[in-house]
């Protein structure tokens, strides 16, 4: 056993991990209000009129209620028949986007799996390392990851840069660093330590996008669907398959060596991030969401300046 709590630090790690969750969840349940869209497809009329009421409240914008926010139930085409609608985001015009949010959302996904899996082994493995040491390594390296957020924040509403060309230039950004990481790969601790932190600041903020970009993509009556098989994606690629490869270089040739043919190849998968999104991908920002999937996503009438105007 270790000093100060024998072999049982681990235990207190999970209870760490989870003692979050149970706040999240427990705030979710009792205070976050309930999609009106969903009421309203469970006839809950009155129900959903007064969280359309709260939350034009909160954005001081009870004026731009429409009578009074009362609403009436609308009938949507495959509301029936939910195997029907599932098929609809594999068909025109849905499926062109569904493409690229599995395959953007995918690639950005492996250089932030990548690097926060293979962290703890560089420290342990490479600088021999014991679990008091990594474990205080790993605080600033989970911290950083917020510096990238607060940054993207400062672009992703503005119409001139947008969700799509932030997302594109932390892609870049994340190259940027990918080649630093592979130059000081063979360095000391503190050389090695300063790359993954930088590409822990940058490798999320891409993968966290995602999720608003996806959101916008799609329209609502499908929004749910499209986010899960994106995100679920992700989850193959970066947290199953991934390792399983990563492990299998590093025995094959050695970990410095596995590491940089990983840096390398996320490196390649960043730079496809950066030309996809910028060649195939459609700004969302200033343009009203999409509601069903009957609305055609490129739809000039959707643009709120042109619809305000």
């Amino acid at each position: 056993g270790s000093k100060g709590g024998g072999g049982d630090w681990w235990r207190w790690m999970m209870v760490a991990g989870v003692v979050p969750d149970i706040l999240a969840v427990s705030l979710v349940y009792f205070y976050l209000p309930e999609s009106p869209r969903f009421l309203l497809a469970q006839g809950r009329v009155a129900e959903a009129e007064k969280v359309v009421r709260q939350v034009a409240e909160m954005n001081d914008a009870t004026d731009s209620l429409l009578d009074g926010g009362r609403l009436s139930r609308v009938e949507e085409v495959g509301a029936g028949d939910p195997g029907r609608r599932f098929l609809q985001i594999l068909e025109p015009p849905l499926l062109p986007n569904i493409v690229l949010i599995v395959i953007v959302w995918s690639l950005t996904a492996l250089p932030l799996f990548g690097v926060s899996y293979v962290y703890p082994i560089v420290l342990e493995s490479q600088f021999g390392l014991g679990a008091h040491n990594q474990f205080l390594l790993m605080i600033p390296f989970v911290m950083v990851e917020i510096l990238g957020l607060l940054v993207a924040f400062l672009f992703l509403d503005d119409v001139r840069v947008g969700r799509k060309r932030t997302l594109a230039a932390f892609s870049g950004l994340t190259v940027v660093v990918l080649i630093y990481a592979f130059w000081v790969a063979e360095g000391g601790l503190w050389l090695v330590t300063s790359s993954y932190l930088l590409l822990k600041v940058v490798t999320p903020t891409p993968y966290e996008i995602m999720y608003i970009w996806a959101a916008e993509l799609l329209p609502t009556t499908h929004r749910n669907q499209g986010l899960s098989i994106g995100n679920s994606s992700t989850k193959l690629v970066g947290g199953v398959a991934l390792p399983v490869l990563i492990t299998w270089l590093v025995l094959e040739h050695g970990l410095v060596e596995a590491n940089r043919m990983a840096f390398a190849a996320y490196a390649v998968s960043s730079l496809a991030v950066v030309g996809i999104v910028l060649v195939f991908g459609r700004e969302t920002v200033g343009r009203l969401m999409v509601d069903v999937s009957q609305e055609s996503v490129d739809d000039d009438k959707l643009l709120v300046s042109q619809r305000l105007g």
